[in-house]
């Protein structure tokens, strides 16, 4: 292999080894600004989600909703209403008022279109 190497002149040798660096630089290159831009696009995406959770949190409708009999009447139209709105693929609402031993969860799965919410009371074990 370096027998047909050796008979190219400087100026080739230098070109060769320029254009082989420029495509190893290149191909780094390209693979750094594609780690980068999916930790951005991770890091936006909890960003947003954070930002739902948050808002839905500390929303009134969905503390009054929760203690009432049927939540799932009341909060399923608004988690529609919310994955459209924000762009989130499923909204999940629970009560952190009765997460202790012995005390019944209820836990309502809001899941995204067709699908529908599911509620139930279970005791916490």
């Amino acid at each position: 292999m370096t027998r047909w190497i050796r008979g190219w002149s400087i100026a080739t040798k230098l070109f060769v080894l320029q254009l082989v660096m420029i495509v190893a630089l290149a191909t780094i290159a390209v693979v750094w600004i594609w780690a980068d831009a999916r930790a951005d696009v991770e890091r936006d995406a909890a960003a947003k989600s954070m930002a739902v959770a948050e808002t839905l949190a500390s929303d009134p409708f969905v503390r009054t909703a929760l203690g009432t009999g049927d939540p799932s009447a009341r909060l399923q139209p608004y988690a529609e209403d919310v994955m459209t709105e924000a762009g989130v693929d499923f909204v999940t609402i629970m009560n952190p008022a009765k997460p202790s031993v012995g005390e019944p969860a209820y836990h309502c799965a809001l899941d995204a279109p067709p699908a529908r919410a599911t509620c139930e009371d279970a005791a916490v074990a």
